[in-house]
């Protein structure tokens, strides 16, 4: 007991020396049931069940700080730290994560705009979940977006308000790590441009992303060092190097996988009181850097709306794309659905109920492959 008045009086003591700082704890605590039917081209099913959350493309739990420091002048000073949970685990945090997997970022914000630094959800990521009825609780993948994921070490700077409603945003991501393999010195390296637009009930966003990906997996007889040599040499997509002289006398090899993804989102919205209605385009091209061949092309469609009904918020969704994984491969035309409802106990906490169902097939229309899922959750918003 007298521990705990010690901590409150010291934090009470901080606080007041701190009056123009202001933090703020916020998070997602949401666990359910999901079930998932997978069913390949020859009419093969496979089921799985499990927890509901983990079926959710980035609705992941979490919990996270935020905060904000008057600096005097118009300007400010921000952060953003937020970490995955594992609902119903005993450790609690994702065991395959490190702390602040999800955002980890400061920034500087004035007349000027606003600059920040660190890791965060990309440009990619505010229109696809921005402009979906679902938000990020997608059961469904035709998104199928690279850029979709989170940036490490990326800069953006964002204007104030050009004219109302109107900001641009441009940011550079700057490689995973330093000092390594050539492929850590080129992984992840990338530029973005996005902008946003809100007047009245219409809102709309749009982002470009292109970034270089590479993927260095060394064995466990050794690595690259500073003092040994490394011999490069190039087949197709792949770079293989070895180590052929160094502290270590055993030779290491390594692969790196090399290419370019270009990816865009254009989403807009528009609340007409008794619905609200959404639309998004995206399109993604991933380009051999070696050979210059497009190994892979992605263009998608969504049209979607929620509908409050009372406590009840209905939610759809209709999705239609093409993916094509080389100029020579099959294209492969992909279709899907989502129906949803949640019950609103609450502006923060919801029971929901949702089902995604997607088709792929080729454009002969001779095979197909279906998946669909189905969960039901509680959620809770703090």
């Amino acid at each position: 007991m007298k521990k705990s008045l010690i901590a409150l009086a010291a934090l009470a003591a901080v606080g007041s020396v701190q009056a123009q700082s202001a933090v703020t704890i916020y998070g997602i605590m949401d666990a359910g049931y999901s079930k998932q039917v997978d069913t390949t081209d020859a009419g093969v099913k496979t089921t799985t069940t499990g927890h509901a959350s983990q079926d959710v493309r980035s609705n992941t739990p979490r919990i996270g700080l935020r905060g904000v420091e008057d600096l005097g002048g118009g300007m400010r000073a921000t952060f953003q730290w937020e970490q995955s949970i594992v609902m119903g685990a005993a450790a609690g945090f994702s065991s395959s994560s490190t702390a602040g997997n999800r955002i980890s970022e400061v920034g500087i914000a004035g007349k000027f705009g606003t600059v920040q630094l660190g890791r965060n959800a990309s440009g990619i990521n505010a229109i696809v979940n921005g402009f979906d009825p679902f938000g990020a609780a997608s059961t469904i993948g035709i998104v199928g977006q690279e850029g979709y994921a989170n940036r490490a070490n990326r800069i953006v700077y964002t204007t104030p308000q050009l004219v109302p409603g109107l900001t641009l945003s441009a940011g550079v991501i700057d490689q995973t790590a330093k000092g390594g393999s050539p492929a850590q010195e080129n992984g992840g390296k990338g530029v973005s441009f996005g902008g946003s637009y809100a007047a009245g009930k219409f809102q709309a966003g749009f982002n470009y992303t292109k970034s270089e990906t590479a993927a260095y997996t060394a064995s466990a007889t050794g690595g690259f060092n500073a003092t040994g040599l490394v011999s490069v040499s190039q087949v197709g997509n792949a770079t293989t190097a070895s180590v052929l002289t160094g502290t270590s006398a055993a030779s290491t090899s390594a692969s790196q996988a090399r290419s370019e993804a270009k990816d865009m989102a254009l989403g807009a919205s528009y609340d007409f009181g008794f619905a609200r209605t959404f639309g998004r385009i995206s399109k993604r091209e991933d380009t051999n850097l070696v050979t210059g061949a497009m190994t892979n092309e992605h263009n998608s469609w969504m049209l979607g709306a929620t509908v409050p009904v009372g406590k009840v918020m209905l939610l759809g969704s209709y999705s239609k794309g093409t993916d094509q994984a080389g100029a020579t491969a099959a294209k492969l035309d992909r279709e899907g659905y989502q129906i949803g409802a949640k019950y609103m106990f609450s502006k923060r906490t919801n029971a929901y109920l949702i089902n995604g169902r997607e088709t792929t097939e080729t454009t002969t229309n001779t095979r197909e492959s279906k998946q669909e899922i189905t969960m039901i959750g509680l959620q809770h918003n703090f």
